[in-house]
């Protein structure tokens, strides 16, 4: 298809396409990952066309590509639902038609599948930019039919001029068919003054139809935040919490077995705490507490630019130490999340403009120093482990020791006297300290409270007063401030700990993820002699997505941050010393691998009888059969017959070797349906083609077979059909 008008059909058909895939990033779920794909499919649109016209090999492999696509389809639809399916499925198609040559179907086929796009990014609820998008769209679909329907009728006149669009009434009302006609208006004209009609129209259409829970013919709607570690913690921005499944952490543990914790439990990572309590909020106020056996902080250790690029500070005795090896995307500004207690902190020292220090605060917060983007790749040794609670039975309630000032501010607790003696009345019958903190947990954590990301702001009252009291239904924040507070009203000193719980274990890249949904709010309480024990009312929330579209969402999104974890690293980061002693390592495993020995956890080599060869025979007969399919798929052609010919084997050649024909000069913009070989053989010897000898020979053979029922001498058809594929127009 080339006219004077295909530049324009294709920029316009380009941001027709490109609005639909902005329609599925306006979607929370999907987010702008997706643009990814338009962007390298547009920009292999040109170059696909040619490929395709071109070289047969492109389209056998693009044929093979799509069959293996098919295979994996049934198995898509019983993981994923329906729809992410169907959504999937019209992408792929897309992004085929877009490299490869295309007819005029093939444009109508891209405008309809970007509307599919467009209504699945509705169903989903977009977020509001859907109506921006929404006027993209419109504008341009109606640039890219108009020029796609002045295409077609150059390419059916022959004209190369610019075209003209004149009233109909000339050709079909008797009053105007003997009138001289008026000079038309040009296409960029019209296309400009119907995109500012469909504007027009959209937007009063927008303002006028009734809509439920929107507008002021509706409800207003409530509003919408979203999980994840903010700067504060505030209890009185309520609303609907929507629940981000976004990768904000991919974490390694290289020195547990197989790369996987031992204990759930241990994955608190720990971002900051909050002591100061008031007006519904939490802040922070310096107090001088430290662990018990835990010498000052110390100020790091800095390179020779003079920044900190590492922490350390004094391990207690007999505690366990993890490893951890992190990567995060955007690290909050109020600290670098690392498990519980952190002892020591390290980042890359070649990273330029980056340091770390403790918080002010003697809560083992990390802290990051680093302007711009708060991209981090560090590694950290944690203190891990549960308390034993028989031993936290035997400390006493005393606090005498503890100074008074941090004593007040650890102490301080709003509530009302109705709450307070509820927490009195929970406490009395408890011995101990651990006891007394336990039965103020267990209440929080007992039937009558429930988990919910749907909360009801409480103006002007307490809301931790009606949490307790009353309303028993709220997030993490409610639980462990409830919890915080109640312990406080007696004398007992709490803070709480914001940061992320839990982690999704990947066996294939033994990592752990953890998600912005993740995030988590939780309680310490001060226990003399032994310091900071940590506390969580809050039921478990952090379950996996049910729906097929949530996990294909999780997946996507996991890989986007594998991705610039690996830019981060290996390109930003790049250590040429640390590239050398991997592929030392690598070399070394596999020869250990062909010569049958192992190393096992303990460092003790194991002689096997199959090695490396495990692992590579079995790579070996994939790839055979991969590479047998391919060669499959280029001797047969995939060129169809037609049906019910008495033919022998000679004559059934000659038709395929034909009907190559007809398909390679499709390739070219030759309309050859409905017409016969003559009608083919006469269009081959216009100034375009200038009649070439092997199409003419194929024709001929052709009409001999089908007509004659003659079988041809016998003939090398494998070079006609060489010839016939190096067929190309004449240049002008």
């Amino acid at each position: 298809m080339d006219s004077p008008h295909t530049p324009l059909l294709r920029r316009s058909t380009s941001v027709f396409v490109f609005a639909g895939y902005l329609a599925l990033a306006a979607v929370p779920q999907v987010g702008p990952a997706i643009l990814l794909i338009p962007i390298l499919a547009l920009s292999f649109w040109r170059t696909g066309e040619r490929l395709d016209a071109n070289h047969p090999i492109y389209g056998v492999l693009s044929r093979a590509i799509t069959i293996a696509y098919f295979c994996f389809l049934p198995l898509s639809l019983v993981e994923l639902d329906l729809l992410p399916t169907v959504v999937m499925l019209v992408i792929y198609i897309q992004c085929y038609t877009l490299v490869h040559v295309k007819q005029v179907r093939n444009y109508y086929h891209l405008f309809l599948m970007s509307l599919f796009l467009l209504l699945a990014a509705c169903v989903l609820t977009p977020d509001p930019i859907i109506g921006l998008i929404l006027l993209i769209f419109l504008v341009s679909a109606v640039w890219a039919n108009m020029a796609l329907r002045i295409v077609m009728e150059e390419l059916a006149c022959g004209k190369g001029s610019d075209v003209e669009l004149v009233s109909l009434d000339y050709m079909l009302h008797h009053a105007y068919r003997d009138q001289p006609q008026d000079k038309g208006s040009s296409m960029p004209a019209v296309a400009a003054s119907l995109s500012v009609a469909v504007i027009v129209f959209t937007t009063l259409w927008f303002f006028l139809t009734p809509r439920i829970e929107a507008g002021v013919l509706g409800r207003n709607q409530v509003d919408n935040q979203t999980v994840g570690v903010g700067d504060t913690v505030d209890l009185e921005s309520g609303g609907l919490i929507s629940d981000d499944q976004t990768p904000v952490m991919l974490v390694q543990f290289p020195d547990e077995p197989d790369g996987q914790i031992q204990n759930i439990d241990w994955l608190y990572w720990r971002v900051t705490t909050q002591n100061t309590y008031g007006d519904n909020r939490w802040d922070n106020m310096p107090v001088r507490l430290l662990e018990p056996g835990v010498k000052n902080l110390s100020q790091g250790q800095r390179n020779e630019n003079g920044e900190v690029r590492r922490l350390e500070r004094f391990m207690r005795p007999n505690a366990t130490v993890v490893h951890q090896v992190v990567y995060m995307d955007d690290v909050p500004r109020n600290g670098v999340p690392v498990l519980d207690l952190v002892q020591r902190v390290r980042v890359d020292d070649k990273a330029k403009g980056i340091e770390v220090v403790w918080g002010r605060d003697n809560d083992f917060t990390v802290r990051l120093r680093k302007e711009g983007s708060r991209r981090l790749n560090y590694e950290a040794w944690s203190e891990v482990g549960e308390p034993d609670m028989e031993e936290l039975r035997k400390i006493p309630l005393d606090f005498s020791e503890m100074d008074p000032t941090d004593l007040e501010v650890l102490t301080l607790s709003p509530l009302s006297e109705e709450s307070i003696e509820l927490a009195r009345n929970l406490m009395q019958d408890r011995p101990t300290l651990y006891d007394k903190v336990l039965s103020i947990q267990n209440f929080l954590s007992g039937p009558d409270f429930l988990y919910s990301l749907d909360d009801s702001a409480t103006q002007g009252r307490s809301v931790i007063d009606e949490f307790v009291l009353r309303d028993r239904k709220g997030h993490c924040e409610k639980f462990a401030t409830a919890m915080a507070l109640l312990v406080r009203s007696q004398g007992i000193p709490a803070r709480v700990v914001l940061g992320y719980r839990g982690g999704e274990w990947n066996d294939s890249d033994r990592t752990y993820t953890i998600r912005a949904n993740m995030a988590h709010l939780w309680v310490e309480v001060w226990f003399p002699t032994a310091g900071w024990i940590k506390f969580d009312p809050s039921p478990r929330s952090d379950d996996a997505p049910g729906s097929g579209l949530s996990r294909l969402t999780m997946l996507a999104s996991r890989g986007l941050l594998k991705a610039k974890m690996f830019w981060f690293r290996e390109v930003v980061g790049f250590d040429r010393a640390a590239q050398v002693e991997r592929l030392q390592n690598f070399s070394i495993g596999v020869i250990q691998g062909f010569r049958g020995k192992t190393e096992t956890a303990d460092g003790e080599q194991v002689t096997g009888t199959m090695g490396m060869l495990g692992f590579v025979t079995p790579l070996i007969v994939l790839t055979g059969l991969l590479v047998g399919l391919v060669l499959a798929i280029v001797r047969v052609r995939w060129v169809p017959l037609p049906r019910n010919l008495p033919l022998n084997a000679q004559q059934l050649r000659v038709v395929r070797l034909y009907l190559l024909l007809r398909r390679h000069l499709q390739r070219f913009g030759v309309v050859c349906a409905g017409k016969t070989a003559e009608e083919l053989c006469a269009e081959l010897h216009g100034p375009r083609w200038g009649a070439p000898a092997e199409a003419l020979r194929t024709i001929e053979l052709y009409n001999q077979v089908r007509f004659g029922n003659l079988t041809p001498d016998a003939l090398d058809l494998s070079a006609l059909r060489r010839s016939v594929l190096a067929i190309r127009p004449v240049e002008d």
